[in-house]
């Protein structure tokens, strides 16, 4: 069976347009949906702050071809995810595995 056989989430990868330097526009958002299978994340806490905290929430594993990177939000069952990492396995163009973190400051 075939990993895109699990792909069951709706997401939204989220496309942040800046202004140009001294503008007075603001900034724009544009969403693309795609589809994932989205778990959650178990393991890795780092220290910051004076606290623990998780390295991410959620792990979302999305076709190669999405247009996602660490600058990427994500935004999954009406929340903001910061993505992490993006890792394509082995560099086999196969699948992507994003770790998504809470963004805590929406």
């Amino acid at each position: 069976m075939s990993l895109e056989n699990y792909y069951d989430q709706t997401i939204k990868i989220v496309t942040i347009t800046k202004p140009a330097e001294h503008s007075t526009a603001v900034q724009t958002e544009s969403c693309s949906t795609a589809i994932a299978a989205v778990n959650p994340f178990s393991g890795d806490k780092r220290f910051a702050a004076g606290q623990n905290w998780p390295f991410a929430d959620y792990k979302a594993f999305m076709s190669s071809t999405e247009a996602v990177t660490e600058n990427t939000p994500i935004d999954w069952s009406g929340t903001r995810y910061n993505v992490v990492f993006v890792k394509d396995t082995l560099a086999m163009g196969h699948h992507k595995l994003v770790y998504m973190q809470r963004d805590n400051y929406q």
